[in-house]
């Protein structure tokens, strides 16, 4: 299998990171926020790396699971 080349973009790289952040605090695996989208282990894996994009319908329900407001998943670290 091929290995996706990526293109580092600001917006889902700090999506990435909020996305790391949270599911830290929550203590929450790949495979847990993945369980409860209902969706793969992988596909979570390349949001929390940045690897793919989260369109706003997916950064909603992603948010709710991870008990989070979706802004803060999209804001800036404060010491940016």
């Amino acid at each position: 299998m091929a290995r996706t080349q990526r293109t580092p973009h600001a917006l889902t790289d700090r999506v990435a990171a909020g996305l790391r952040a949270a599911a830290a605090v929550g203590n929450l695996t790949a495979t847990d926020i993945a369980a409860e989208l209902g969706t793969t282990r992988q596909r979570v894996a390349r949001w929390l790396r940045g690897m793919t994009a989260i369109d706003t319908d997916e950064l909603g329900r992603i948010a709710e699971v991870l008990g989070v407001d979706p802004v803060d998943l999209i804001r800036p670290p404060r010491n940016e």
